[in-house]
This record gives C-alpha cells, sequence and structure tokens, in this order.
C-alpha cells in the first residue's frame, strides 16, 4: 500500500501521503471484507468450536 502511494506522487508531504495510504488500506479492506465473511460461514458450518476460537483471538 505503501509503495501504491509513492508510485502515484513522489513530491507528496507527509500528511498527503499519510491520507493516501490509509485510503488505500481503507479500500484494500473493504474490498476483502466479503471473503472474509464467507470464509467465516465456511468455518461456522465446519466447526462451531474453532469458530468460537477464532472469535476469541
Amino acid at each position: 500500500v505503501y509503495y501504491q502511494a509513492l508510485e502515484k506522487n513522489t513530491t507528496m508531504d507527509f500528511e498527503t501521503e499519510i491520507n493516501e495510504i490509509r485510503k488505500l488500506s481503507e479500500s484494500a479492506y473493504q474490498k476483502a471484507l466479503p471473503y472474509a465473511k464467507k470464509l467465516r460461514a465456511q468455518v461456522a458450518k465446519f466447526s462451531p468450536q474453532l469458530l468460537k476460537v477464532y472469535e476469541e483471538v
């Protein structure tokens, strides 16, 4: 994510750079969320005990 922000603009000040990294991180999180929910549902079907341990972590 940091390198993606760096490639976009090499003359960013620190604050702008941090905000750009934050936006890219949030975007990656939003893209991964459906997969995480699907995986959680599969784990719940496979083993409720395993899901309980996973949620405690």
